[in-house]
Order: C-alpha cells, then structure tokens, then sequence
C-alpha cells in the first residue's frame, strides 16, 4: 500500500488515522481501527481535530484498509452506510397500463388476424383509444351479428368490417368483383355493416339506461369497410368507394385506414369521444355480453352454421350450413326469422306464421331455380327454414 502524500510532495504521516486519532480527530465511518495486512476493502476516513463532522465541511484522509468490515459489506466499493447517505425508498411507479385492444382470441382467418394486427400497430396506447376485436352481440331484432373490429378514437366510434381478398376490385352496382387467381364476387359489405352499427348502437344505449348512465352520451356508430390485401388496387367507383379504405402503408388507391378515417379529428366537438367516452364503452360492451360463443352456429343437433351471413334483410338473414353425421356429408341455405328480444306476442306469432307459411308454400315444388325447403325448427333467433 502506497503512503499518503501531501501535494507539496514531503513525506506523510505513515498512518493518517492513527496521527489523527493521536491529535485528537474524530473517527469517521464505521469508527473501527484497522490494520493493513489483513484481507478486505473498506475504507476508513478520520476528521482532522476541530472539524465538524458534517459531510458537506469534512477533508479527511483515507486509508484503503485490509479488514472486511460489517459496517461495510453492504456497501459497494467499501464505504460505509451513513444516515446521511443511506439511499431514500424508491418512489412508486405509473399505475400498470389497462387493457385497451379487447381479443380474447386470435381470429381463426389468418388474413383477418393480419388486418386486425394492421390498425393495432396504428392506435396509439393513450386514452380514449379502445378496439374490440372479432366478437358478437344479439341485437334486439334477435339477429346474431358477427363484428371485425368496434374501435374509439377521438375521432368517433367506428364499425369496421375487414376484407382481405387480392388483386383488383371494381364494381357493377353494388356488385364487387376482386378479380386475382380466380374471381370473387359479393355484394357491397358496408350495407350489411351499417346495420349491424344501428343494432350495436342500440344495445348500447339499452345497456346505458339499464346502468343509470345517461342514453346521449353513447356515440353514434359509423360503418366502413377496409379492404387489407397489401397488394390490392381498386377501381371501385366514386359512388362505391364511400366508407372504404385501404391500408396506411398501401399502394391501392383507397384513402389510408388510419390517415383517412381514424386518426381524423371529430367533424365536431360535441362528437369528440373523450376519456369518460371511453370507459362508458367498456362498461356498456360488458353488459350487453359481447362474446365468441358459437352456440348460435348450431341448427339442430346436427347443422353447423357458418359464421358470416350470406344475406340479410329486414327481420331474416341467410346463413350457409352443413351436414355430418358420420354417414352422410351435405350441405344447404339456412333462413332465420328474426322474431326479436322485445317483440311482443302478437309480433312473435306474426313472424312463425310467415315462416310456416314459406315453408308450406316451397313444399312440392321442384325446381333447379327455386330451393328446396327441407326441415323447419327453432332457433336462438326465430324459426328457421
């Protein structure tokens, strides 16, 4: 161990604590003696006589001393633990982040999946922004809706249904075609999303009344279609292309889904969704049960349904099912009388009459341009043919 040195560079006092303590000086740190020689690494500090002790006045000298010291061994580096010194208890951190994309599972349609991943890599994690994915509600028409994407922004609250098919779309009427490896035609989804909007809205403002909260304050629902695919192009006319977008990072010729709609501010003010708008939604989305529940799929004990409609109307909606027992394997059209949660008795008995009346009307009937009507029953929704 080197000796201490004074700047001047005469020689020190062999061992500064023990010509401190012999002048009177006040031990620092742990206030033991130490020896060189020994194995260790504290470091022992002694106030000069006449010195405060006060951290912000003391010069001492130091002395790398060779004993493990139990005063020290908390320490890194070897110097003591002083009042003065002692590290103050961390302060509490931000309360853990809530949940605000709401997809209890993954969709089941890798192209959706990919869509869906699209607009939540876009929405910032601040308020009042909320998305629930893939879910359903039974409206109180009785109709099973099938929902992509319900997202909040500042912006407003948006029903958007997600179409992932390639290549190039264009429309006759309301009739599109995605023309790629082979040609798919439907008919333009945001009609169908617009009623699904107008029942959501509806549940929600029961469900508002039902908690106490006031009606006015549920938003109004807009629909919009996203067309996903990364290398679509749309020539969709003007009259066709309202309400549709494409991806933000995309090349299709649609106004970007994030640019175009959803990061816009509100039309108004008094439509802003704020923070409170948020947390109502999140409330009310609970209590009319959204959910993944297939049960609606089932037809009998044998007839699976497909999830999506193929069509719909006022008070039915068309669904493709199929068949297998194990012996046989087929498949056919579903129609669904939608009686209604809140329908009345005579309403209910209107809506079983007409579809008896349909199915007794088809009976007989065999033509390759009419469907054949082969069983009636009940359903969660109404009778179906």
């Amino acid at each position: 161990m080197s000796e201490h040195r004074p700047p001047d560079g005469t020689q020190g006092a062999a061992d500064p604590v023990q010509a401190a303590e012999s002048a009177g000086g006040q031990p620092l740190g742990c206030g033991r003696r130490h020896e060189q020689g020994s194995r260790g690494n504290c470091v022992t500090g002694v106030a000069p006589a006449g010195e405060s002790t006060s951290l912000a006045r003391l010069q001492f000298s130091l002395v790398l001393c060779s004993c493990l010291c139990p005063a020290h061994v908390d320490r890194p580096g070897g110097l003591p633990v002083t009042s003065a010194a002692r590290p103050s208890a961390p302060k509490p951190g931000p309360p853990p982040r809530g949940e605000r994309w709401f997809q209890p599972r993954r969709s089941g349609f890798g192209w959706e999946q990919e869509g869906l991943d699209h607009v939540r890599e876009l929405m910032p994690q601040v308020e009042p922004h909320r998305a629930w994915a893939t879910f359903q509600f039974t409206g109180a028409s009785g109709r099973v809706n099938e929902c992509d994407l319900l997202i909040a922004v500042p912006g407003g609250l948006y029903l958007l249904e997600l179409k992932g098919h390639p290549g190039r779309v264009v429309n006759h009427g309301d009739t599109w075609q995605f023309h790629d490896k082979r040609v798919r035609t439907l008919k333009n989804p945001l009609h169908l999303t617009d009623l699904k909007a107008k029942e959501l809205k509806e549940q929600l403002t029961r469900a508002a009344r039902a908690l106490s909260e006031d009606p006015r304050q549920v938003p109004f629902i807009k629909p919009a279609v996203f067309l996903h695919d990364p290398d679509l192009v749309s020539e969709l006319d003007e009259f066709q292309r309202t309400a549709v977008y494409g991806r933000n990072d995309g090349a299709s010729g649609l106004p970007g889904i994030w640019d175009g709609l959803l990061g816009l501010p509100p039309e108004r003010e008094s439509r802003r969704v704020t923070p409170r708008t948020g947390l109502l939604l999140e409330k009310l989305m609970k209590h009319i049960g959204v959910s993944h529940s297939m049960a609606h799929l089932r037809f009998g004990s044998d007839w699976r349904l497909e999830p999506r409609a193929l069509d719909a109307g006022p008070g039915w909606e068309d669904r493709l099912a199929t068949r297998d027992d194990g012996l046989v394997k087929e498949s056919g059209r579903v129609r669904i009388y939608l009686a209604g949660q809140a329908a009345s008795t005579q309403q209910r008995d209107a809506v079983d009459r007409a579809a008896r009346r349909e199915y007794q009307v088809l009976q007989g009937i065999n033509h390759r341009g009419i469907v054949q009507a082969v069983q009636i029953r009940e359903h969660a929704g109404g009778p179906v043919i």
